[in-house]
């Protein structure tokens, strides 16, 4: 053998034996392993806001090189944090909750080490009400409005309440427009949203004043056709579809239908231009209800009632 032959054969013997030591190293304990990492110590908040808070902790060891860390909230799951990684931030806490966390270090054979000490965060309430949504008036007739409002923002969801005249008309809105009917032609009405977000905050908008211009004719709607309930009707619900009417004036999309539960109008519930719905009975638990529909145009004309179907409520 010559010395260059014999360098090359010791040189790869020594890169087996170092790939072999690596190998041994990184290999995990065998399955009789009954070792279980140290405990994890110090269990501290290093930095909190609102709604997150950030967690460190001393580090564990363990005889293999498959384990981790487990951190608890309330004593619940197991959030994994791999090592060398000694860190963890807890976001979208609830503002105005206690939460206490926990950290246990554990290897791939269910060794647990103790839980470490615990620590207790409490989320600071939210006392901040959105910002005042901005009311815009969009179409004005005789007998009914639509307006609109701009979003109010929020850490929290936020939900939007209607008064009309300072009483309530509509609550818990999530979108930003509503309609108000059945007003009398030439009247003045003040409007008004409430925006409230998850935890009661309230911020209220603007006053609009709107005045209902008088009627330009005098000739009703054909009445509504062909109304029907769909299979989905009953527990008080009526699912209604019809045939639209129509209008010596207005457009169809601006006929606004008029729901009837025993002949007592259900207006929060008129529906503009369509020709579906799905009404609810204004009184649970009576039975067998009459509905019926009447077209009204921007003037306030009212047509004849339709066919009347029947649903159980």
């Amino acid at each position: 053998m010559s010395i260059r032959t014999a360098a090359l054969a010791g040189t790869a013997l020594v890169l087996a034996l170092v790939l072999t030591a690596s190998a041994a190293a990184k290999r995990p304990p065998a399955p009789g392993d009954k070792e279980a990492p140290t405990t994890p110590t110090n269990l501290h908040i290093t930095a909190s806001s609102d709604t997150t808070v950030s967690l460190a902790w001393n580090a564990s060891t363990d005889n293999s090189t498959n384990w981790w860390y487990c951190v608890q909230a309330n004593g619940a799951s197991c959030i994994r944090v791999e090592p060398p990684q000694t860190a963890y931030t807890s976001s979208y806490l609830t503002p105005g909750s206690t939460t206490t966390f926990t950290v246990y270090a554990i290897d791939a054979n269910g060794n647990r080490s103790e839980t470490s000490n615990a620590v207790t965060y409490a989320a600071p309430a939210d006392t901040t009400p959105p910002t005042p949504p901005v009311l815009t008036a969009n179409t004005v007739t005789s007998t009914w409005l639509s307006f609109s409002w701009t979003a109010s923002y929020d850490t929290a969801a936020v939900y939007y309440t209607v008064y009309l005249n300072g009483i309530e008309y509509l609550r818990n809105l999530p979108y930003t427009f509503a309609n108000v009917f059945g007003l009398t032609p030439s009247s003045t009405h003040e409007l008004r949203v409430d925006a409230r977000d998850n935890f009661g905050n309230v911020a209220q908008s603007n006053v609009l004043s709107v005045t209902t211009p008088a009627p330009t004719n005098s000739d009703p709607p054909t009445a509504p056709t062909n109304v029907q309930l769909g299979f989905q009707s009953g527990n008080g619900e009526a699912w209604l579809s019809w045939d639209r009417s129509t209008d010596d004036a207005d457009p169809q999309q601006l006929i606004v239908y008029e729901i009837y539960f025993n002949g007592l109008p259900n207006y929060p519930e008129s529906i503009i231009g369509g020709n579906s719905t799905i009404a609810y009975c204004t009184v649970q638990g009576i039975g067998w209800t009459e509905v019926v529909l009447r077209a009204v145009d921007t003037s306030g004309n009212r047509s004849a009632p339709s066919n009347a179907v029947w649903v159980d409520c």
